[in-house]
């Protein structure tokens, strides 16, 4: 009997014991006085004020340091046995109770089971990272910070001076490799690549050649551009699959006065003047960690790769922007080669494009 029960709830054994403890739960009551149980995403609307009750006792029997459910329900009688262990196997499958392995004191560990995930698994999936972060800047460095608080660190960073912001030293360049020349180590076989290119200063149209190079080299790509007092990231590039950076580009242009952006191609490196807040590097760095998690660990709810814009110091809001991929996209699509440029402003630029892809 208590091997079927083992298997209807789900609990593990070890040894010849098995024991849960309860997780941090917070009870909200309305009017009839039934409960609705929380725990981080997780919800549970109880229909009755005594179910509710019974459900708060089972889950103060199950505090820390927890015991065994088959032990907890022979306290009771046949009638209402079968009662509690449906709602221990309700509980459970809302993550209300856990097996006693679950190091609940530690934040990180309550909040990835808030999402059916483990550390463990984040941790695993996160080594199996390979970073390459590019342009050298204080964007990038707010962004190298987050994901290493994350766990995710860099393999290598790439100094592109196109992408290069102001007021950083030569020593701070130390362990940043030149773009010039560069050349991306093989891939592993375990490995999953991924780029990520910023720029502080405005300057997306540098972006494009990493994101023609990470498409023609089938590697993951997230562009981050801070512009116009506002943080822009994505669409999260998975080549041939989605949508890529110069489909964001071309979707965003097409509704422009001057489609060809011919004041980015002659814009200087660094800009004489350019303004940014420690909140906008501070707010980019926090959604890239969270885009780079959710794409390309799996460890967050799925979301579609979409361009990502937010203006916390504006309006304050975030908003995301589905990106399709363009039928005749110059980089992705299928056609490339024989693709007519997206972006033209004139008749004389037109007839250099269509010659530059023949």
């Amino acid at each position: 009997m208590g091997h079927y029960l083992a298997q209807a709830l789900g609990v593990k054994k070890w040894g010849n014991k098995m024991k849960m403890i309860a997780a941090p739960v917070l009870a909200q009551f309305d009017d009839s006085g039934a409960a609705t149980l929380i725990k981080g995403n997780g919800r549970i609307k109880l229909p009755t004020p005594q179910i509710s009750k019974t459900c708060l006792d089972i889950l103060r029997a199950f505090e820390n340091p927890g015991q065994d459910p088959e032990v907890f329900v022979s306290q009771f009688s046949a009638e209402v046995a079968d009662g509690i262990n449906e709602l221990i196997s309700l509980m459970k499958a809302g993550g209300f109770l856990v097996d006693e392995h679950t190091p609940l004191a530690n934040p990180e560990n309550v909040f990835w089971s808030d999402y059916g995930q483990t550390t463990e698994a984040i941790d695993d999936a996160v080594t199996k990272l390979d970073v390459t972060l590019v342009g050298h800047n204080r964007l990038s460095t707010r962004i190298a910070d987050s994901l290493g608080a994350s766990g995710i660190f860099m393999a290598r960073c790439v100094d592109d001076p196109n992408l290069r912001g102001p007021g950083l030293t030569e020593e701070e360049k130390s362990e940043w490799v030149a773009s010039a020349g560069f050349r991306m180590p093989e891939p592993a076989d375990d490995k999953v690549r991924l780029v990520i290119a910023s720029t502080d200063i405005g300057a997306e149209t540098y972006l494009r050649a990493w994101n023609e190079f990470c498409v023609e080299n089938k590697i993951l790509f997230l562009p981050v551009s801070i512009k116009g007092n506002q943080v822009c990231i994505g669409p999260f590039v998975r080549p041939f699959e989605t949508g890529c950076f110069e489909c964001a580009r071309g979707r965003v242009n097409s509704n422009g006065i001057n489609l060809d952006r011919s004041d980015e191609a002659h814009r200087p490196v660094q800009p004489a003047a350019f303004g940014w807040h420690p909140l906008l590097l501070d707010t980019a760095a926090m959604i890239v960690c969270t885009e780079v998690l959710r794409q390309a660990v799996g460890a967050l709810p799925p979301l579609k790769p979409d361009l990502i814009v937010a203006d916390p110091m504006g309006k304050g809001i975030q908003s995301r922007h589905r990106v399709l991929r363009l039928p005749r996209c110059p980089i992705c699509s299928p056609i490339r080669k024989h693709a007519t440029p997206i972006v033209v402003d004139s008749e004389d630029r037109n007839t250099e494009l269509m010659e530059a892809f023949k």
